[in-house]
């Protein structure tokens, strides 16, 4: 699990999604910026969890200023 202060990507994680993006796999972006599989693994799951924090919280105020305007 992630234990960053905040869910901006670093550099190289924003380098790893944009691989991502173009459809490379875990070993491939490992072997294009010569690290290993584990820490390639480790930069995705980092990234997953960010966009998943941050998407919940983009949900939970939306419903926040959704059920605030009903009023």
């Amino acid at each position: 699990m992630c234990n960053c202060q905040n869910n901006v990507l670093t550099v190289r994680e924003r380098q790893v999604c944009l691989m991502m993006a173009q459809g490379c796999s875990a070993s491939e972006i490992a072997t294009s910026l010569c690290i290993s599989i584990f820490t390639a693994r480790n930069h995705i799951d980092n990234i997953r969890e960010k966009l998943v924090q941050r998407s919940m919280s983009t949900t939970r105020l939306a419903i926040k200023l959704s059920s605030s305007a009903a009023l």
